[in-house]
């Protein structure tokens, strides 16, 4: 961007007279009635480090109205400011012919009115709009010090919002500028932060090189010239600490040597930057930004255990500071591991205890070890406990983190739940899961990518590790438990979930075995009271037999009501999978079997099933002939159809009493295979019963129905 300076003579023309005339009209409408002073470093600038407001110009550079000799009086005051302003001072000049006093005039306080709206602008973060108001002082004034700082520094706050290297140069530009105009320690340690910009931001070598170069130098002669001067305050330096701009430019020159971009000496640039930060140190001792520069330095270097003390250093003076804690855990860890980073951690807390923030670091690094430990089949549950009560811990002190932490701490109960899934403790594991749900709503759905799955996944991974291995037909006491507990968890699926098809699924599957292992229990109880009230030589017998009755009895109801939840389940698995051929013939089959209710139903969901896997079957190849099912695919869309033709036959034998036609569904069940299907084809299988049957020397009202106590036969009701 172009500047245009104020073009100066030493007596204006006549012709301007009119011009100064309508340019007093306009500075009389906008101008103050005594310009500000231009804001000092202390209100405008941080002294912190970051990129600093521009230094107080000299007296040149802010012409101020001029200075009365006497104080004024009360009653003088107000008179005194008018006359006393510099519109006044250029009224009195035209007045008295003197038109070169106006025209300066007239610029100062435009140039003055210029400065203090980019000021104000740059106050509220406006610094594009600055740039206009500082770019209106420049054609006034070029050499003007507080406006080519100012510009500098808004160019570069630009540059750095955008990341626009346009800007950036142009910022640094107006800095260097100023600083060889003036020669000030400022100047020259504001010029030396914008060429370091420009080497972090710059991708092209040879420029990176120029710009380490730059900066150094800028850096040293501003050093030098506040040390000459004795000007060591932030008030004469823009708030800028020479010693800290001097390490930033040394340690750009040092990475710059390393890069092969400079050819310097890198002991020197190394020493040179320590040397200028521990001065820093020094000087701020509280500020962690010295100490965090070291620790980058010496890591640069590979001196771990440098970087590591120098970490603890400034953490000795801000033990809670987020930057050095969060750089003490990447160190920490490339140093000692997790193990010693716990154990930092750990000294750090017992010398500030309850701070939510050490707490929050605590639990981090302790879950992200439990996970590890899990990971490689080592555990990892008490880890997994550690580092859920640093997480509420730390809620508990400051309820800022409570969202967080809660977060965490489901995810801690989720990986406890997978480490006693590994140890074969289901019971805890599965009440692990479920407490995710008791601390926030959906909380087992919650996960950590492949790492660590969400809760509902470990439940569905708890009933396949219960169901696994049993053994319906030997009905265990073990085997009993487990089946309840996959029923009832697989129940709590559903209930989480009704619309997804595979829990409704698991829970009509878990139910209904878990009830055929009730019922086959509760027959054998009720067998055994049989025998036993035969047996029965005492009253005292009589009455045992009795009570093992009555105890029989309750296991059948309880098995009666499994299996009417297991056929609800099944009823809404049929509707989310009604194209799945073996969940809509397991709907079917429930009332089949087991209820011996709503034939209609019954047969609907089995007749289907059999169209089902007649469409499949027939479309099991493309147009091309490629077979679309795989060879297990192929076998269980048979085996489930040949099921729905053998139940059918059940269907018709048992509850219909119509053999002929359940001799037919069972004929075409043993030809469809690819089971054996013994149950049809044994010597007293459902062919033989149904022959006996059609040559009336069987009734099939007779027949053994699931759920009835023995001796018992009760009429199938859905016939009359």
């Amino acid at each position: 961007m172009h500047h245009f300076t104020f073009n100066r003579v030493s007596t204006p023309a006549a012709g301007l007279l009119p011009v100064l005339g309508l340019l007093l009209a306009q500075a009389c409408a906008t101008a103050p009635a005594a310009p500000e002073s231009p804001s000092t470093p202390e209100s405008s600038g941080e002294v912190d480090g970051s990129l600093d407001a521009p230094a107080a110009p000299g007296p040149s550079d802010a012409p101020n109205a001029p200075a009365s000799s006497d104080e004024p009086g009360p009653d003088q005051e107000t008179s005194n400011s008018v006359a006393d302003s510099p519109l006044a001072a250029i009224q009195a000049a035209l007045e008295a012919g003197e038109l070169e006093t106006a025209w300066r005039g007239l610029g100062a306080l435009l140039l003055a009115n210029h400065l203090q709206r980019a000021r104000d602008l740059v106050a509220v973060g406006e610094h594009l709009e600055a740039l206009e108001e500082f770019d209106g002082a420049l054609a006034l004034d070029g050499r003007s010090l507080e406006a080519l700082l100012g510009r500098g520094e808004a160019c570069l706050a630009i540059g750095i919002a955008g990341n626009d290297a346009f800007f950036l140069e142009d910022g640094r530009a107006n800095l260097v500028k100023a600083a060889r105009l003036h020669d000030l320690p400022g100047a020259w340690l504001a010029a030396s932060r914008a060429s370091r910009l420009g080497f972090d931001y710059s991708a092209d070598p040879q420029r990176r090189g120029t710009l380490a170069l730059d900066a150094l130098e800028q850096a040293r002669r501003g050093a030098a010239l506040a040390e000459d001067q004795a000007l060591g305050t932030a008030g004469t330096t823009g708030g800028l600490l020479p010693a800290r701009v001097r390490a930033e430019a040394a340690f750009r020159a040092w990475l710059a040597t390393r890069e092969g971009l400079l050819k310097s000496s890198p002991e020197a640039l190394f020493q040179e930057t320590e040397d200028n930060l521990m001065v820093t140190l020094a000087e701020q001792p509280a500020d962690p930004w010295p100490y965090l520069e070291l620790a980058n330095l010496y890591q640069w270097a590979g001196r771990l255990d440098d970087t590591l003390q120098a970490l603890l250093r400034g953490l000795e003076l801000n033990p809670l500071d987020p930057a050095l804690l969060e750089r003490l855990g990447a160190v920490g860890r490339e140093v000692g591991g997790r193990a010693r980073l716990l154990e930092i951690y750990g000294k750090l807390a017992a010398d500030n205890p309850d701070q939510a923030v050490l707490l929050r670091l605590i639990g981090t690094e302790t879950f992200w070890s439990a996970l590890e430990a899990l990971e490689a089949s080592q555990g990892g549950a008490e880890l997994f406990r550690r580092a859920e009560a640093a997480f509420r811990r730390c809620r508990e002190v400051d309820e800022l983190f409570t969202e967080e932490c809660l977060g965490w701490e489901i995810t801690c109960r989720n990986g406890l739940g997978y480490a006693l899934y590994h140890a074969a403790d289901l019971k805890g594991a599965r009440r692990a899961f479920l407490s995710m749900e008791e601390l926030k709503e959906g909380g087992l759905t919650w996960q950590l990518g492949q790492r660590l799955p969400s809760g509902l996944m470990g439940l569905s991974f708890i009933v396949d590790r219960l169901a696994r291995d049993v053994n319906v037909s030997t009905m265990e006491v073990d085997n009993l438990e487990s089946l309840e507990q996959a029923a009832a968890i697989s129940d709590y699926l559903h209930a989480y979930d009704p619309e997804h098809p595979e829990w409704a699924n698991n829970a009509g599957f878990f139910n209904r075995d878990y009830a055929f292992a009730l019922e086959t229990q509760a027959q054998a109880q009720l067998h055994g009271a049989l025998r036993a009230a035969d047996e029965a030589a005492t009253p005292q017998e009589e009455a045992a037999a009795q009570a093992q009755t009555a105890a029989g009895l309750v296991h059948l109801t309880r098995a009666r009501e499994r299996m009417e939840r297991s056929y609800a389940a099944y009823v809404n698995a049929a509707r989310l999978s009604d194209e799945d051929v073996r969940v809509v013939n397991d709907t079917g089959l429930i009332l089949t079997y087991y209820l011996q209710r709503d034939l209609a139903a019954a047969e609907s969901y089995l007749l289907r099933a059999v169209a089902l896997g007649k469409q499949q079957l027939e479309a099991r190849t493309n147009t091309d002939g490629e077979a679309i099912l795989d060879e297990d695919q192929l076998y269980n869309l048979l085996n489930a159809w040949g099921d729905a033709h053998q139940n059918l036959g059940v269907l018709y034998l048992t509850l219909k009493y119509d053999p002929g036609t359940a001799r037919d569904w069972f004929e075409k069940a043993v030809e469809i295979g690819p089971d054996p299907r013994e149950a049809i084809t044994m010597p007293r299988g459902y062919l033989a019963q149904c022959d006996l049957a059609l040559a009336g020397k069987l009734d099939p009202a007779t027949l053994p129905r699931w759920g009835v106590p023995p001796g018992e036969h009760t009429e199938n009701e859905t016939n009359k």
